[in-house]
């Protein structure tokens, strides 16, 4: 691995492939060296232990949270064209508010971080020293245009502030 000095002169998203035993050190490393961490609240394991550290480390305030939209009422909906060979078995959509709402307890009872409600459009937030909701921006890209520029531009809303 590179210095830890070296890590934060990078401009950019550094990446690091890890073995799964690997995983947890490589998370500290690149946190460590971030400027902006982007992270997805989930009340899965590996999830929670890392948004623990994250609070522990105080580093709460380099975070940006997301929140994922629901594009549709059955979940995110993807298309594409495919050749006649190819036949879809199976279906999975997602429950962005049930699975949300799960990670929202979970973290709220261990972590005393204080999430938002799900939102169908989707947002940004950032969270104050206390676990609380500092800024919060909403996301609804599945209607965007410019889906980067609108990211972009909730992004820097919620990190200026």
């Amino acid at each position: 691995m590179a210095d830890r000095a070296q890590s934060k002169a990078l401009i950019g998203a550094d990446y690091l492939y890890a073995p799964d035993q690997d995983w947890w050190n490589c998370f500290q490393y690149l946190s460590d060296a971030a400027h902006a961490i982007f992270l997805l609240p989930a009340a899965r394991g590996g999830t929670f232990k890392e948004i623990m550290w994250l609070k522990d480390q105080n580093l709460l305030s380099q975070c940006v949270f997301v929140m994922p939209e629901t594009i549709s009422e059955t979940g995110v909906h993807a298309g594409m064209k495919v050749s006649t060979a190819l036949k879809i078995v199976e279906w999975h959509p997602v429950d962005h508010a049930r699975e949300w709402t799960a990670a929202q307890e979970a973290i709220l009872a261990e972590a005393k971080l204080l999430l938002p409600d799900y939102q169908a459009p989707g947002a940004v937030f950032t969270l104050d020293g206390n676990g609380r909701i500092r800024a919060q921006a909403p996301l609804r890209l599945g209607s965007a245009i410019f889906k980067i520029a609108k990211l972009r531009k909730a992004i820097k809303v919620v990190l200026v502030r």
